[in-house]
């Protein structure tokens, strides 16, 4: 039977209607790909209080070594032998921040979907006032796409403005450098990821920590592998570089 002109424009529309619908869900479910992303300022930083609880989740970078039976803040041993632990030093070791407590929850080989599967049991459970969030460099070693990344990095920051909204959020950039096996092939994509994490900062509007900029520059008049021992790993002067640009982001 012929469609009658009234049937054939209502389908019309609906078939217009839906494909915008799905290319209006695209574009907010992908990152922002242009270059220009790469030179937007992102200039918020963040506030700590002399009580806060500020947690630090991550992969290796961050866990470095902790000790997972220990879940209490301030233990050396359960804040690991890392930048988080030079950064606990510093704040516990004023009078201002005596009184903080701070926890890591970094996990060795994590990726961020990984990350976002902890989120109840880590970042709900601890109830942080400041939540600083490194990740990223194994899902480069695993090649997954931009898009992955970003799909599951967003949900966890999501999730974290949905459930504790008033907690600060800070995005630390991925990084590499020369030295590490496979730079070129993951070049590429940390291109993208680069993006990604930019795109984040902007639309939930945390405090951005460019660490793979800082790394590059410093690059340039100290060894890499002083920097990061096998191009993604800190050495001594790369755990001092995190402590100090994180430092440098928080509101006197």
């Amino acid at each position: 039977m012929p469609l009658s002109r009234r049937t054939f424009l209502k389908r019309t529309f609906f078939v217009f209607g839906l494909l915008s619908a799905c290319r209006k869900q695209k574009e907010v479910d992908n990152y922002d790909t242009s270059e220009s992303i790469l030179n937007i300022t992102l200039d918020r930083k963040f506030n700590l209080s002399a009580t806060d609880k500020l947690l630090f989740i991550g992969d290796s970078i961050t866990d470095f070594n902790r000790d997972r039976n220990i879940t209490a803040p301030n233990e050396e041993a359960g804040l690991g032998k890392g930048f988080v632990r030079q950064i606990s030093t510093e704040l516990l070791g004023s009078g201002k921040f005596a009184n903080l407590e701070i926890y890591n929850r970094g996990y060795s080989g994590y990726v961020t979907e990984e990350l976002l599967l902890k989120f109840e049991a880590d970042v709900l459970t601890i109830n942080a006032n400041v939540i600083s969030i490194l990740i990223g460099v194994n899902d480069l070693r695993n090649n997954h796409a931009p898009l992955h990344y970003y799909g599951f990095y967003k949900q966890l920051i999501s999730k974290i403005r949905q459930q504790l909204p008033a907690a600060e959020i800070i995005i630390c950039e991925p990084f590499t450098l020369p030295n590490a096996e496979n730079y070129e092939t993951m070049q590429a994509n940390l291109h993208e990821y680069r993006k990604v994490v930019r795109t984040l900062a902007r639309d939930y509007k945390t405090t951005f920590i460019p660490y793979n900029e800082y790394f590059l520059a410093e690059s340039k008049t100290t060894p890499v592998e002083d920097l990061l021992y096998d191009g993604i790993h800190p050495a001594s002067k790369g755990f001092e570089l995190l402590k100090e640009k994180w430092l440098s982001w928080m509101n006197n």
